[in-house]
């Protein structure tokens, strides 16, 4: 089982969560899933350095893009505090669509739609500054006469910023509004 960490990124994924959780709620379970991990798979008992880990994920999904990758970056980074990933994103993720070599259009799409839906894990305000910045950093990656593929992922990180901030703004009337609380 060890060798499946290697292999499968989701599974380190895993085991970094379930050290990363600390929540004693009975409907997570997550002390019988760490004891099985460690006991039975030999998985690590210790956490991993949540900024290495990150880059390791990083370099895993730019040497062998698979949507395995895909998905263990985003869960990755779904279950991390904003203020962390804000940080990473700006550090990790926005640099990743930069070292993506030149001609690789569609690759480089994905490594954009892929830097969405982690944006769309953040909890930001509607009038957050982060957002606007986020806002401006995607329409910079289609100026010029950028190929299809990309002016059409950049188009999708747009919109799921704009989606993210009317979610924003109608959790905000509902907070104000006591007859809007109860929908």
């Amino acid at each position: 089982m060890q060798d499946d960490m290697k292999c499968y990124p989701i599974a380190e994924v895993i085991v970094q969560l379930v050290h990363l959780k600390t929540i004693k709620k009975p409907q997570y379970k997550l002390h019988a899933l760490k004891l099985l991990l460690n006991q039975y798979y030999g998985y690590p008992k210790e956490r991993a350095d949540r900024d290495e880990f990150l880059k390791d994920l990083v370099q895993k999904y730019l040497s062998n893009p698979t949507k395995l990758a895909n998905f263990a970056i985003r869960l990755y980074c779904k279950y991390t505090e904003a203020d962390w990933l804000k940080e990473k994103i700006n550090d990790v993720l926005k640099p990743m669509v930069y070292q993506v070599p030149v001609g690789e259009n569609h690759f480089k799409a994905n490594v954009i739609y892929l830097s969405a839906n982690v944006c769309q894990h953040l909890h930001l305000g509607s009038r957050d500054k982060y957002m606007s910045e986020l806002r401006t950093w995607f329409c910079s990656l289609s100026a010029g006469n950028p190929p299809k593929a990309i002016k059409q992922s950049v188009q999708y990180a747009l919109n799921m910023l704009q989606k993210k901030q009317a979610k924003s703004e109608i959790r905000a009337k509902r907070r104000n509004d006591a007859s809007l609380r109860d929908r």
